[in-house]
């Protein structure tokens, strides 16, 4: 649009169309241009942006269709929206159009209230369309900025404390808890922060798949080093039953996520000097083999009546860990949806005082 003044082509191969059509379209402040056969169109298209193109079937040498068709195959770098404005009235010539990318079709002769009708609708689906775009532009700047300029100075504070701890020995006891504390919730920041940016971008379609051949065990032990600090906190011990070079064909990046919030929540509802199992076996299913990753915990346990809970889409449900840890209650949601863009499934057995599971399958081959 032009300074938010709609551009419209009208293509006709009858000046008198054009004519009719133009002096309606007058009453409104739109920007109107013409061509009356489909080169002079497709010209008009690749040296000006059109948001819509009002545009007659029935033209020598190149017909209606057959410039729809170039159109919507074009390199534009833009897709104007096309309204077929034709005498023809059969199903099948209208279906054809529609098919062919056409947005609407209006039969000649039309009525004047009829067309402006049909524009304004189609005109104000496209600025819709264009403050969304420009609404999720705003939105990723804004996941870049929380991402790079906000959870990087975090993730510093953390690691200067870390590193202070260890090179000052001789620091006072109590020093050392509030320093240690303050490494804690910096952690914690930036794990919230992560989760934040990955359900943001879950939600914004911004998060792609790019699935390689892998060993399961590196992303476990990655995750597992992540949170070490975290668990030495609480005395948890981890261990593992995973058969070395177990290889799993899935994105590194996404299954690291959920294997870091499936064993951060399995040490916050542990017990303190408890034991979090990771572990993977393989299964057949329907003839094809898959890998079954489970993590699991000797904690406190889910309520049968809140299980259902935990992956729900509108309701954020999270409780306070063992030594009262807090939590976003996007993990598992999080967790649910880079699964099922692996290609897998998720689920959750637990009972109360006796510990939780949640288990997940990855696909072995692409």
């Amino acid at each position: 649009m032009i300074n938010n003044r709609p551009v419209i082509l009208i293509v006709d191969d009858i000046p008198r169309n054009i004519q009719i059509i133009g002096n309606i379209l007058k009453e409104c402040d739109y920007v109107i241009e013409f061509a009356t056969n489909g080169k002079d169109a497709l010209d008009w298209l690749n040296t000006k942006r059109f948001d819509l193109v009002l545009l007659d079937v029935m033209m020598p040498e190149m017909d209606g269709f057959e410039v729809c068709e170039k159109i919507i195959h074009s390199d534009l770098g833009y897709k104007p929206e096309i309204i077929f404005i034709t005498a023809k009235t059969e199903t099948e010539s209208i279906v054809k159009g529609l098919e062919q990318g056409a947005v609407d079709y209006i039969v000649k002769p039309f009525h004047k209230k009829e067309l402006l009708a049909r524009i304004r609708i189609h005109l104000t689906i496209i600025q819709q369309r264009h403050e969304l775009q420009q609404a999720n532009i705003f939105k990723s700047k804004l996941l870049s900025v929380i991402g790079h300029d906000l959870k990087d100075p975090i993730g510093s504070l953390k690691n200067y404390t870390d590193v202070f701890l260890e090179m000052h020995p001789e620091l006072d006891i109590s020093i050392k808890e509030f320093m240690q504390e303050a490494s804690g919730i910096a952690e914690n920041a930036v794990v919230l922060l992560e989760n934040l940016l990955s359900w943001a971008r879950s939600k914004t379609g911004t998060i792609k798949s790019i699935p390689k051949v892998t060993n399961i065990n590196n992303i476990v032990s990655d995750s597992i080093s992540l949170l070490t600090n975290l668990a030495k906190k609480k005395g948890i011990y981890f261990s593992l039953g995973i058969a070395e070079n177990t290889m799993v064909y899935c994105d590194a990046e996404l299954i690291s996520a959920v294997l870091r919030n499936l064993i951060s929540n399995a040490i916050k509802f542990s017990y303190p000097d408890g034991i979090v199992k990771i572990s993977a076996r393989k299964k057949f299913v329907s003839d094809k083999e898959i890998l079954i990753v489970t993590v699991e915990d000797q904690g406190v346990g889910i309520k049968k009546e809140n299980i259902q809970k935990l992956f729900g889409k509108e309701i954020h449900f999270t409780t306070y860990g063992t030594k009262n840890e807090k939590g976003s209650g996007l993990g598992l949601k999080i967790c649910k949806e880079f699964v099922e863009i692996s290609g897998g499934e998720i689920w959750v057995e637990s009972k109360e005082n006796k510990g939780t599971a949640i288990s997940f399958t990855l696909p072995l081959k692409s």
